[in-house]
């Protein structure tokens, strides 16, 4: 039984044998030569970039304390991204939307409405984006960079708020742009595209030998954008349909440059967008409604690297433009006085369709300034001449002369104690 038991065992062993043989030959010949290196060991040499969104320094990616994506240049021009949407959208758990005026970015699926990206802190070479009003980070069009000026995108995923503040609290994006070494003299780029869309770059970036690294842009995109959109909501003006009102027009200006430990960087961009949607109680289908961005800035920094690991960096920047929560806030005391008094004259001559169209106008500025008991009381009273329960509208006007005025004591005393210049 024994020596049965071992020949069975022997014949196994050699037909295993036999059969990892003739696998082996079955299979390709590497096709590496013995005189390159493998992957695994190529990957011990390969530089690890650094990161500075993570620690607002500049960390190797396997030392930063989160989750970081990055984007490089070479994947940017591998895969064709032309808008910084698109760029935006190839990373995991990252989506944009619009509403036909500016794009929203949006990180695991949280993006309610009135959210206007901003609990995520955008940034430009580490130049927060995010406005004073809205606290609103562009996605779209409105980001003011030219996506062959992107040398890497940081993506940084999970609460930032401890070094950036609310903004920070879904993530942080941070858009790294190219130095003039990476240009080494000038270029000059076009490209067309579907729905009459155009663009151009000039471009002029170097290194010389006194140490002084610069890099100049100017960029232009003009698209016509859809001919026609449609809108049910709208059904009763034009079929619901929008007819050239959805051109996007934008140039900008970027520059910047270093010697020795201070680098300068400033943009300035313009862009005019049409809004086919209506916002706002505007007319449906009247090309003429546009939304028109411009933003300048300027930073300066100043970062040195000392013995023993210190090191030391001061930023000194400046928007360059007028605090636009002012002027907001002053036309939307002058328009409510004038429309809550257009409101007392409609209920008089009992114009029903007056009130409505004053009412959801009211309604719409309130809300965007956060008047919602106003905002509240102008639904209702649009809701009141829908349902043809006009007898209820004297006593809701009266309630809206009564919130109006308490609203204007508190946005009047917001532009006293607030400086007229963002600092």
């Amino acid at each position: 039984m024994l020596r049965t038991r071992t020949i069975l065992i022997s014949c196994l062993g050699l037909c295993l044998a036999a059969t990892r043989a003739v696998a082996q030959e079955d299979l390709p010949q590497d096709p590496v030569g013995t005189e390159q290196t493998p992957s695994t060991e190529t990957a011990l040499f390969l530089e690890i970039p650094s990161v500075y969104g993570a620690a607002k320094y500049d960390p190797k990616v396997n030392e930063a304390p989160a989750a970081v994506i990055i984007i490089t240049a070479e994947q940017i021009r591998k895969y064709g991204y032309r808008t910084f949407a698109q760029i935006l959208d190839s990373a995991p758990s990252l989506f944009t939307n619009n509403d036909r005026n500016y794009g929203y970015l949006n990180i695991r699926n949280f993006n309610q409405p009135g959210d206007y990206t901003s609990r995520i802190l955008l940034l430009i070479d580490n130049h927060r984006l995010n406005d004073a009003v809205f606290d609103q980070g562009g996605a779209g069009t409105e980001m003011p960079i030219d996506v062959d000026l992107v040398d890497r995108v940081e993506i940084i995923k999970g609460p930032g708020s401890s070094l950036y503040g609310t903004n920070a609290l879904f993530g942080v994006v941070n858009v790294i742009t190219k130095r003039g070494r990476d240009l080494k003299g000038a270029e000059v780029s076009g490209e067309a595209s579907s729905f009459n869309t155009y663009r151009s770059r000039l471009s002029y970036g170097n290194k010389f030998s006194n140490g002084v690294e610069m890099l100049v842009s100017g960029s232009f995109s003009d698209s016509e954008g859809h001919r026609e959109l449609s809108y049910p909501a709208f059904a009763s003006t034009n079929n619901g349909i929008a007819k050239d009102a959805d051109r996007d027009n934008l140039y900008y200006y970027t520059g910047k440059l270093s010697y020795a430990d201070f680098t300068l960087t400033g943009g300035h961009q313009w862009r005019k967008k049409n809004v086919p949607t209506a916002a706002f109680g505007t007319v449906f289908n009247d090309n003429r409604q546009h939304t028109l961005d411009e933003r300048t800035y300027l930073d300066l920094v100043y970062q040195h690297e000392f013995a023993y690991q210190l090191n030391v960096k001061a930023r000194l920047y400046k928007p360059g433009q007028p605090n636009v929560l002012h002027k907001i806030i002053s036309l939307y005391l002058t328009n409510s006085q004038a429309q809550v008094t257009q409101l007392r004259q409609a209920w008089q001559g009992r114009d029903s369709d007056a009130i409505r169209a004053t009412a959801h106008s009211l309604k719409s500025s309130s809300a965007t300034l956060g008047a919602h008991r106003l905002a509240t009381l102008a639904k209702q009273l649009e809701e009141a001449c829908w349902t043809a329960h006009v007898e209820q509208a004297e006593g809701l006007i009266m309630l809206i002369e009564i919130a109006h005025r308490d609203a204007c004591v508190i946005f009047r005393n917001e532009l006293q104690s607030s400086p007229k210049e963002a600092a």
